[in-house]
């Protein structure tokens, strides 16, 4: 699971979810058939959650960074999982009341993911010590500016913007996709970053651009 989790923070959601792209091009299928990586990965990731001690990975020593990363879908989340192992404190902030973003509050099918994997896997990351400050809107509740005198780094991760939310950020804004420079992702403001659907990556959970 060490060897899974190191690129994926949510191996039981996407054993789930994901489309297999890598699948369709697995070069075994010339032998006999394309090896099933995503059942693989839900297989070990469904064992390690129902174990006694589910996988954490280790966490450097605090530097005394934080960042405030507004969003916790599967966007924010994942960056908190890599932030907070890189010994950089992390708090996210939501509009809604528990984590999870399009996986908890989605269109997603609940027989094809079952919010309890949601929910486990979730706990699993925020046991790593991310603070979740949720019905907090960004923008509205709580300035940017406030934001910046708060942390050191800020990442927005707030899925798809829409008309209403183009003025919240104080970031460059266009076509309803936040401008960031490739490849740090950085927005038009200093210290601010983004990524996932509010930049336009949202073909597959698997490829979010983070």
């Amino acid at each position: 699971i060490c060897t899974v989790k190191k690129d994926i923070p949510f191996p039981a959601v996407l054993g789930r979810i994901c489309t297999a792209p890598c699948e369709k091009v697995c070069r075994r299928e010339q032998i006999d058939e394309a090896l099933s990586i995503c059942l693989l990965k839900r297989f070990v990731a469904d064992l390690d959650l129902e174990s006694k001690e589910p996988y954490q990975p280790a966490c450097r020593q605090t530097t005394g960074k934080k960042a405030a990363i507004v969003g916790a879908g599967p966007c924010g989340l994942s960056a908190a999982y890599y932030l907070k192992q890189a010994g950089i404190d992390c708090v996210l902030f939501d509009c809604h009341e528990k984590p999870g973003g399009s996986l908890y509050y989605g269109d997603i099918d609940s027989h094809l993911l079952p919010l309890n994997v949601v929910e486990k896997e979730i706990a699993q990351i925020m046991k790593l010590g991310i603070e979740f400050r949720g019905n907090i809107c960004i923008g509205r509740d709580m300035s940017m500016a406030q934001l910046q005198k708060q942390f050191d780094v800020i990442l927005l991760a707030v899925g798809d913007l829409n008309g209403e939310m183009s003025d919240l950020f104080d970031v460059e804004i266009k076509d309803n996709k936040i401008k960031v420079v490739h490849p740090e992702y950085a927005a038009s403001r200093q210290n601010i970053f983004a990524a996932g659907a509010c930049i336009g990556s949202k073909n597959l959970m698997i490829r979010a651009e983070i």
